[in-house]
């Protein structure tokens, strides 16, 4: 055997030790499982099942959560599986001295904290086919039940090194934040190409409207790229209506394939590591390398009280109507990006300018030669101050923002807001809690700081003793 490949085989081994669960964690879990079942079935004479990535043991040694799924009958009303499933939920956090709150997917459900392990109670339909479904979550038993029949213990261990390798550069998870890689995929993408490395390779090499299907059939694929239109579409074995790979972003593919290459070229443990990775991305003098040649900008405010899936769409509106703002004042971005601060609370959205200043001036061009004599008049009535260039009118206007930042902190204003597409829940929250923040701030923290963590940092904002803009004034907030 090629010492490379020894060495290889060395590395995944130490980091599966890693990342692994060890047999008293599965005992454990199970046990819990086993208590709870036992106390909805005799209390309420429902049947409770394990799902997820517990039941299929492709779980991550961190992630211990345990997706509790109660099954109800198909003759039963919506409202009535709401009604009895968070009663249910409730009840089994109540008796086993745990803590939840209720949060919402197809159905409304209860999640939270006993013994330590996270727990999901999550109402579904006992159905025999796909063909009954009544709501997405009818659909996970049957993903749980494909994968129990089709991957063997050395690929659960393929999975968790795939799991972990996404997680260390951001791209698990199929959350509307970072449209990533779901654990269902993870285990698809084993079972169809068998180990870690070859999922990689075939990853690196994907084509343009790219479909995979476990089982080799033939198929429309020009129809199924109109249909799914994503990035990469990978069909579902148990319901071939469903891309599992619909909330993968462009982003996150890129950045897999990226790292992928340079994992497969130079197979290292820092890919397996997450804190080391992140270290070694961001460096202070990278950081201050790259600051002195752009125009950093930040708006902050607290984040509303409304659950992920809702808020990161609304926080993407209004990223993008923030954008056509800037354009509208004739700045121009380099980049743009929005992230919520789990430790402050607060909801920022950077904006990375091409240029920090406008000249006073603005030189518009208007209508040409061979326009209508009434829409040069109309132009006519409305700029006074106007010259000849080529075939075109050209007027010259005072800009009303010159400054980057200044365009940043009218954000804050009422009268700018009601242009902009922004949310009920945004809008409140803008009103009474919006702040900006220059570059100065930013680079306070990084010579302040050995590492820099933007999230720490947005968390210690409020005792830093730097200039914030903050608007309070009774002329923008009512």
């Amino acid at each position: 055997m090629p010492s490379e490949i020894v060495e290889k085989t060395l590395l995944f081994e130490k980091y599966l030790k890693k990342i692994q669960p060890i047999k008293e964690d599965v005992n454990k879990l199970n046990n819990l499982f086993f208590e709870i079942k036992k106390y909805i079935s005799l209390k309420y004479n429902i049947n409770a099942e394990l799902m997820g990535s517990v039941a299929k043991n492709t779980f991550l040694k961190d992630n211990n959560d345990l997706d509790i799924f109660i099954f109800f009958d198909l003759n039963t009303s919506e409202k009535q599986v709401e009604k009895k499933a968070l009663l249910i939920g409730k009840n089994v956090f109540n008796h086993f001295n745990g803590t939840f709150i209720i949060d919402y997917a197809s159905h409304p459900y209860t999640k939270g904290i006993i013994k330590n392990c996270k727990v999901e109670i999550v109402p579904c339909y006992k159905i025999n086919s796909i063909s009954q479904m009544k709501s997405a979550v009818d659909r996970t038993p049957f993903h749980t039940q494909f994968v129990l029949k089709n991957i063997n213990e050395s690929q659960r261990k393929q999975v968790l090194l795939l799991k972990q390798f996404l997680k260390t550069i951001n791209c698990y998870g199929s959350d509307l934040k970072t449209k990533g890689f779901s654990g269902y995929l993870c285990e698809l993408l084993i079972i169809k190409y068998k180990t870690f490395e070859n999922t990689l390779k075939e990853l690196c090499n994907l084509k343009k409207n790219s479909v995979i299907s476990i089982f080799e059939t033939k198929t429309n694929t020009e129809k199924i790229i109109e249909e799914f239109k994503s990035p990469l579409v990978f069909l579902d074995p148990v319901d071939k209506k469903r891309n599992v790979a619909a909330s993968l972003g462009y982003e996150c593919l890129l950045k897999t394939k990226h790292y992928a290459i340079k994992f497969l070229s130079n197979p290292e443990e820092i890919y397996f590591d997450k804190k080391t990775f992140e270290k070694k991305s961001v460096t202070i003098r990278t950081l201050k390398s790259f600051l002195k040649n752009h125009y950093f900008y930040f708006i902050c405010f607290e984040k509303p009280d409304i659950i992920d899936d809702i808020l990161y769409p609304q926080l993407e509106r209004f990223k993008k109507s923030i954008e056509k703002y800037i354009v509208k004042n004739d700045f121009s971005l380099n980049y743009c990006f929005f992230d919520v601060c789990k430790i402050s609370h607060l909801c920022i959205i950077g904006f990375d300018f091409k240029t920090n200043k406008l000249s006073c001036f603005n030189h518009r061009r208007g209508p040409d030669l061979f326009t209508k004599n009434e829409k040069v008049q109309e132009f006519l009535k409305k700029h006074k101050n106007i010259y000849f260039r080529d075939k075109y009118y050209v007027c010259v206007e005072k800009r009303k923002i010159t400054s980057a930042f200044d365009l940043i902190k009218s954000i804050g204003k009422i009268k700018i807001q009601k242009q902009l597409a922004i949310s009920r829940q945004i809008r409140k929250k803008l009103r009474k809690t919006f702040f900006a923040l220059d570059i100065s701030e930013l680079q306070y923290a990084i010579n302040k700081k050995k590492r820099l963590n933007l999230h720490m940092f947005f968390a210690s904002i409020s005792n830093l003793k730097v200039k914030q803009v903050r608007f309070r004034d009774k002329n923008i907030i009512p």
